[in-house]
Formats: structure tokens, C-alpha cells, sequence
């Protein structure tokens, strides 16, 4: 019963991303029901001083399709979403439990959604991805994966070769293998943020679990413009808005951090274990002066 609520939960989602029926005039701050009322939603700003640091259970792994995929761009009018099984990933969710995802779309967002430490970014790519089949019986809260890539514009860098053979304004189809694309800019360990949370558009649900890349990528100024001229810089684009979901509160929520160097754990570990030395050493005080 549990497996036809999440397809009937995932198939409303996805009715809503093909039929928009919501804007970016105050970006998305008036969208009504669990937009407005969830307790889990995105995109958040990530305090990088607030994450949960070297957790063990913590895990991903990234597989891009090295398959010459073909597919096309829609332009939905508040974003270039493009279909196909772009990559696969394995990954651990907030309580350590490891499943598998299929990608079926990616599409973009001018400027970032998420932003760390307040900052935005010139844009992010959301690749989205579903249970795998084999793991479908455990039921899990969350069966949608969205892996997030963050992009800053620097022209000294080039231009990305993602973008080099993906044209969002191009109406033709075309072919992307990802893994050379992708590849080489993606390359483990991974450093990611990890947070249970929500679709960024209507109806809001909160299925997703998302691991957001932590370093950005770059991508030249021409290859930017693409995405604001259609958004951000676009007066007839919600008043010149960008594509982007306003930050929604973290609640009870907290960041987790992987992939961090093992230095960084032994640091943060040291660190702990000098308090602690501390803490037994002032009891220790307060108990001999104490009569």
C-alpha cells in the first residue's frame, strides 16, 4: 500500500512539472498548501558552521551514463528540463540507510536555489532521480535523490564542456554522455551537504532527499547568459525574477557534511577530545576546593 501512495505522490509531482500552473512573481513565497505549510521544504541556506561533520554512516557515489543518451530540451517557461537515465547513484540518506536512484530529468536554476552561508550562486543544476526497483519493498520516507551542482561564472576558467554540447535554447535534439562531460569534474570523494527536504515547486512534497555538491563548478559568462537572458535579466520573466525558490526555514533540521579529508575528522575529534580533557579536569577543581 506504502509503494502505490509514494507512485501516486511521485506521479502528481511530476503532472505539476509538466503542466506549470505557478510563477516566479514573488518566487514562490505566495505558493499556497504544503508549500507554505510544510515543515521540511527547499531550498535552504547551508550555514557551513551548523553541519554535522564525519559522520561515518555517510556515503555516495555518482555513476554517470558513459552511453551516448539522446534526448531534447523543454522549455517549460520556468525552466529547460531535459529526460533521460543521465546517471545512478548510491547513496546513504540522513539515517545512514544506503539505496539506489535512476536519474530521469535534470533541469536549471538562475541564480542558485540553495545558497551557502547566504551566498547564491550563478546557477545550479538539479538532476533527479527515483528509487530503484530493487529497493522499492523497504519503503523508505524519501524516495527521490536530487543531486544539486552549483556553477559560478569565471571566464579566466572557459567555457564548461558540459555546456559546450548542451544548448538549453537549442530545439534540437541532441546527445550527452555524461560521464565525459561529468566526469572528470565530479571526481570522488565527493564533498556534498546532506538534508532531507522537498521539491522546489509546487505541490511542494517533501520525498527528496538531496545531496548538494559542495564545491561549485564554472562555466563562462556566455554560457550564463543563456539561463539569466531567459530569467534573471528578462523583464517579462516574472518581473525580471530568477527561477529561484525563496530559502525556506531549516526547522528541526540539520545539515550533514561528507566527504571531508580524514584530517579534518581527526581535527574536529582532537578538538573534542581537548574540551573534554578540560571539562573532567574543571569538575576535578570544583570538587577539591569544594569542602
Amino acid at each position: 500500500m506504502l509503494k502505490f501512495e509514494f507512485f501516486f505522490l511521485f506521479l502528481i509531482q511530476a503532472i505539476f512539472s509538466q503542466s506549470v500552473s505557478y510563477d516566479y512573481l514573488k518566487n514562490g513565497a505566495d505558493w499556497a498548501n504544503l508549500c507554505a505549510n510544510g515543515t521540511e521544504q527547499s531550498p535552504i541556506d547551508i550555514n557551513t558552521d551548523n553541519v554535522i561533520k564525519c559522520d561515518p554512516n555517510m556515503m555516495i557515489q555518482i555513476q554517470w551514463s558513459n552511453q551516448n543518451l539522446t534526448s531534447s530540451t523543454q522549455n517549460l517557461g520556468v525552466t529547460y528540463e531535459s529526460s533521460a537515465n543521465w546517471s545512478i547513484v548510491y547513496a546513504s540518506d540522513y539515517d545512514g540507510d544506503v539505496y539506489g536512484y535512476d536519474a530521469y530529468e535534470f533541469d536549471f536554476h538562475a541564480p542558485s536555489e540553495h545558497t551557502v552561508n547566504g551566498q547564491y550562486f550563478d546557477l545550479e543544476m538539479q538532476v533527479f532521480h527515483s528509487l530503484k526497483s530493487e529497493f522499492q519493498a523497504e519503503n523508505p520516507v524519501r524516495n527521490i535523490a536530487i543531486v544539486s551542482l552549483l556553477f559560478t561564472v569565471d571566464d579566466s576558467q572557459g567555457d564548461n564542456l558540459f555546456f559546450t554540447q548542451y544548448d538549453p535554447t537549442s530545439t534540437n535534439q541532441f546527445t550527452l554522455n555524461m560521464s565525459l562531460l561529468l566526469g572528470n569534474q565530479t571526481q570522488l570523494p565527493l564533498q556534498y551537504y546532506l538534508y532531507p527536504g522537498s521539491f522546489t515547486t509546487p505541490p511542494c512534497l517533501e520525498v527528496v532527499n538531496w545531496y548538494v555538491l559542495a564545491i561549485p563548478l564554472t562555466l563562462s559568462s556566455n554560457q550564463q547568459n543563456k539561463f539569466t537572458s531567459a530569467w534573471a535579466q528578462n523583464s517579462s520573466f516574472a518581473g525580471g525574477n530568477g527561477n529561484n525558490r525563496v530559502i525556506m526555514p531549516l526547522n528541526s533540521r540539520s545539515v550533514k557534511v561528507g566527504g571531508l579529508a580524514l584530517d579534518a575528522c581527526q581535527e574536529d575529534f582532537v578538538s573534542f577530545f581537548g574540551f573534554f580533557v578540560l571539562f573532567l579536569f574543571l569538575i576535578y577543581v570544583i570538587f577539591q576546593v569544594v569542602p
